[in-house]
């Protein structure tokens, strides 16, 4: 009897387990609400994807806050800016790194479109010049 009782059991778990993901709410504060309430699926919870590394963080570390400053200014935060300067120049990606230094780190402007190859370029920049003065924005946000 025992035993039947468990498998009568479990049988009934497994079945609201199944039905869980068509389970029905309504969404509703007073009985006339309800009245005119439709109907929604409650989806099962799904995995979220991993959180990105906050590359800021990644290569300035306690200067994250004053380079994201310093992006925002520059580029507004836009990865693929690039900008012609009067001195026939050409700043590019979400630091606005000048052209200057294509040659001095060997590498192209397409290299410098992305995040990630854009902050690490800054952030040898900001480490050769020990200073925010290689980027128009620092006077403006007193770096």
């Amino acid at each position: 009897m025992k035993f039947i009782r468990r498998i009568i059991i479990i049988s009934f778990l497994c079945f609201i387990m199944l039905q869980a993901p068509k389970w029905v709410k309504v969404d509703t504060k007073t009985p006339a609400e309800a009245e005119n309430a439709t109907e929604t699926i409650v989806e099962p919870a799904r995995a979220q994807e991993p959180v990105q590394v906050d590359l800021f963080v990644k290569y300035f570390g306690d200067k994250a806050g004053e380079a994201k400053k310093i992006a925002t200014c520059e580029s507004g935060m836009n990865e693929k800016a690039t900008n012609k300067n009067k001195n026939k120049t050409t700043d590019y990606g979400i630091m606005q790194i000048n052209s200057l230094w294509l040659k001095v780190y060997d590498i192209t402007p397409e290299f410098l479109l992305t995040t990630d190859n854009n902050l690490k370029v800054a952030k040898n920049i900001y480490d050769r010049t020990g200073n925010w003065n290689a980027w128009i924005c620092h006077t403006k946000l007193g770096y």
